[in-house]
């Protein structure tokens, strides 16, 4: 069997395939979750964007309540429209922070935005800046 593999994973190489071992931890996020036990009511998406992340917790999870924060006001618009019919899905517009704080973000247009300026080359000059201590 292990001959096996290791033609299989020759063959990948010459075309450019990388075969993954999905029992490893770190592999896959949701196997990972599934495997340890992770059990919650309840998930909190920090940075939704558009909801990316919470549409994969919903496949993962149909029952589980979570809660998006996204402070940008397009991406928020389309997070809250994408799960509208979603009962068990609050999404929240606020910019979520350890401390009250002003901060600018780098607003890309597509689905990245970024508090750090060096991604501002690749993301545009387009900022909204946001304030906590409201």
């Amino acid at each position: 069997m292990d001959r096996a593999k290791q033609i299989i994973r020759a063959m990948g190489d010459l075309v450019g395939i990388q075969f993954a071992n999905t029992n490893h931890l770190g592999v896959n996020f949701w196997h990972d979750f599934q495997r340890l036990g992770v059990l919650s009511d309840c998930f909190v998406d920090v940075g939704a964007n558009v909801g990316q992340w919470a549409n994969e917790a919903r496949q993962h999870y149909p029952s589980v309540t979570i809660f998006s924060i996204e402070p940008e006001s397009e991406s928020f618009t389309s997070l809250r429209q994408r799960f509208q019919n979603d009962p068990y899905h609050h999404a929240i517009q606020c910019a979520a922070s350890d401390q009250i704080a002003t901060a600018e973000l780098r607003v890309s247009g597509g689905t990245t935005n970024s508090l750090e300026s060096r991604w501002t080359p690749l993301l545009g000059s387009s900022r909204a800046v946001y304030n906590n201590s409201d």
